[in-house]
């Protein structure tokens, strides 16, 4: 996979995580984590799979699936949805398709000119108020009076004087409405300042030029970083053990950030084995992991209620004692494991080992009592047996079956 996904990836796409993913349904990998911790939706594959410090084919194999994962999308770069001014570096007139028949009208103007004419009047509503003066954002008042008086006396009605315009006469009187209106706004500085306001602001070329000069700059200065961090790295065994560890925090910090929090304890738990004296690294472990190991268990002791629903003793077993694994301080879970391993004939002492730390933490729920003093039964323990099931009777006097069963053992015990 890795080969054809890397030869389809488009490196001057831009990766952009999908919404509505929950990455804890996903099995990443450390670098797959990693690199998405990375993406931030403006910066292209090729500076971040540079910039990673990953070997490049791993990096750009890592990238594949998570897009096949659907995780990441790739855009190539979305075009500007505003209108532009047609001009001879773009397709003419935005692709607009023409209708033959008003192209074929019989009128005094020729068809480049009825094209025009056509489009502006198509678009005049989405055009920005300089788009149609054809200045930029920053032109000087002179620069926009010239254009004004440039372009409104091509659509000035005047300027059509005596000849036949068809149905070209309204549009051609919109136009110039629309120019005049353009000018109105950018010749006042008070509405200028409030419609600059309500539109992006579209850099000149110069600007895009020097914008595009620090890129690379800043891309070049990046680089040298990563190589000078690559060549230390390679030298130095324990710079690289805290670098891996350092990667992972990251992944944790982004899992946590995502309300991920299992993935966030199982990525520091790999940082902590890279670099385990980092205060920084254990404060976040003492932090996530109790809260991990809650959310795991909480998962366990639904399965196993699941598996016990469906009879499957054994399994169900195996899900409350993972459960208690991730959370040994979940009362639920410790009766559930000592009522099945009493049913399966078990690890009885265990079964009692669950259900006294069960009661200490739960006090006031008497049936732990019974369970403990029916697993007391089991083993041979009658006194203790007795002693829990007098305390389960007392607070629950209509319990006719467990008041019967005390009453027997007692029997047996005279």
């Amino acid at each position: 996979m890795g080969s054809e996904q890397k030869s389809e990836l488009n490196l001057k796409a831009i990766p952009k995580v999908a919404s509505g993913k929950k990455l804890e349904e996903f099995n990443l990998s450390a670098e797959e984590g990693f690199l998405l911790s990375r993406v931030d939706g403006s910066t292209p594959l090729e500076q971040l799979l540079q910039s990673s410090g990953l070997d490049a084919d791993k990096a750009q194999e890592a990238f594949g699936k998570l897009c096949d994962k659907g995780i990441l999308s790739l855009d190539a770069g979305a075009k500007d949805q505003a209108v532009q001014e047609p001009s001879d570096e773009q397709e003419p007139y935005g692709g607009m398709v023409f209708d033959p028949f008003e192209l074929a009208e019989e009128v005094d103007l020729d068809e480049e000119l009825k094209k025009k004419i056509l489009y502006l009047h198509a678009n005049a509503d989405k055009l920005t108020h300089y788009h149609l003066l054809k200045v930029p954002q920053r032109a000087e008042p002179k620069a926009i009076k010239k254009a004004y008086f440039s372009v409104s006396k091509e659509f000035h009605p005047d300027s059509y004087f005596r000849k036949n315009l068809g149905s070209y006469k309204n549009k051609i009187e919109a136009i110039f409405k629309r120019i005049s209106s353009a000018y109105e706004v950018l010749s006042n500085e008070q509405k200028r300042k409030a419609y600059d306001g309500t539109i992006p602001y579209e850099p000149t070329a110069e600007e895009i030029k020097e914008q595009a000069q620090a890129d690379v700059r800043k891309g070049r200065s990046e680089r040298l970083k990563e190589e000078r961090r690559q060549r230390l790295l390679r030298r130095t065994p324990v710079a690289r053990q805290k670098s891996k560890a350092r990667q992972h925090f990251e992944d944790a910090k982004k899992h946590e950030a995502d309300g991920d929090i299992v993935n966030a304890a199982n990525s520091i738990k790999i940082a902590l084995t890279f670099d385990p004296k980092n205060e920084e690294i254990k404060e976040f472990a003492e932090r996530v992991e109790p809260k991990a190991g809650e959310l795991r268990a909480g998962k366990e002791f639904k399965r196993g209620q699941g598996e016990e629903s469906m009879g499957r003793q054994e399994e169900a077993l195996n899900a409350y004692l993972r459960s208690i694994e991730a959370n040994p301080g979940d009362a639920r879970a410790l009766h559930r494991a000592a009522s099945l391993l009493l049913e399966l004939q078990r690890d009885l002492r265990q079964a009692v080992t669950f259900c006294r730390l069960a009661k200490q933490l739960e006090p006031d729920n008497t049936k732990y009592l019974l369970t403990l003093g029916r697993v007391y039964m089991a083993l041979g323990m009658n006194k203790n047996a007795i002693r829990e099931l007098e305390k389960y009777v007392n607070n629950n006097p209509l319990d006719d079956h467990a008041a019967e069963m005390f009453k027997e053992l007692k029997k047996k015990s005279r």
